[in-house]
């Protein structure tokens, strides 16, 4: 793996322990915490600095970028991405490939086996507390 600047900071967002989300648990705590046979397999092996544990992985994405927004004074850059311009590329991203729901390994436009009407709630509400309407 390439080195990286030492000042250059990560942030893994992640829902489950198998993506780079969690890549800020130390290694030999996330063998001792795993059973069965598989456990080798789930953890991520890629370090980052900080982790953003999220219900779903696209929610906590949501959350950085509503609260990086925020902090920066500029909420108004939530409005490129409304809930129909999210639809849109989820539903492309399914049509024309590869993409599948990361939970039932489908190919239609839901996110962790939730409707995309129900997932997006949360960038919505994020909209909404930050001002902006999404």
């Amino acid at each position: 793996m390439p080195q990286r600047h030492p000042e250059v900071k990560t942030i893994g967002i992640g829902d489950g322990g198998n993506e780079i989300g969690m890549g800020c648990i130390p290694w030999s705590e996330l063998v001792r915490r795993l059973d069965g046979p598989l456990a080798a397999r789930i953890p991520c092996r890629v370090e980052t600095d900080w982790n953003v544990v999220a219900g779903i992985s696209n929610w906590g994405a949501y959350a950085l970028a509503a609260a990086v927004a925020v902090l920066r004074g500029e909420p108004s850059v939530l409005k490129a991405w409304p809930s129909e311009r999210q639809f849109e590329l989820l539903q492309r991203m399914v049509e024309e490939g590869p993409g599948v729901d990361g939970a039932t390994g489908r190919r239609e436009p839901t996110v962790d086996g939730l409707p995309f009407v129900t997932c997006i709630q949360a960038w919505e509400g994020l909209c909404e507390a930050a001002g902006v309407l999404c």
